[in-house]
């Protein structure tokens, strides 16, 4: 379970994935059923496709900006994660704020994915 001294290296990580063009600005490729399935999983308080059409973005669900996203590449958890049939637990698969620095320490489960 990750811990505040891990919070600047998972929002170092973060950064690095949503600056890159992956991470929480995944690519419009992906579903939104799936990427719903993700951010419940991460606890975002809410989530919504950017205005351009080609991206998501999660709002922090404890201080309410849109700055929250997956510490995994969205893309990953989407196509490796969810489609093997298991989200894993933090900190494989948690979130964090960009902003507060809060993060989500979710417990891994196993998904049935609906046809």
């Amino acid at each position: 379970m990750p811990t505040k001294a891990d919070v600047p290296g998972m929002l170092a990580a973060a950064y690095d994935l949503a600056s890159s063009g992956s991470g929480r600005l995944a690519p419009a490729v992906l579903r939104r059923e799936d990427v719903a399935v993700v951010a419940e999983h991460i606890g975002a308080a809410e989530f919504e496709r950017q205005p351009n059409g080609g991206s998501f973005r999660f709002r922090c669900p404890a201080c309410g900006v849109w700055e929250f996203g997956p510490t995994e590449d969205l893309y990953t958890a989407v196509n490796v994660w969810l489609k093997g049939g298991r989200l894993p637990a933090a900190p494989l698969l948690g979130g964090a704020c960009l902003a507060c620095e809060h993060i989500t320490s979710p417990a891994g489960r196993n998904v049935v994915e609906e046809d």
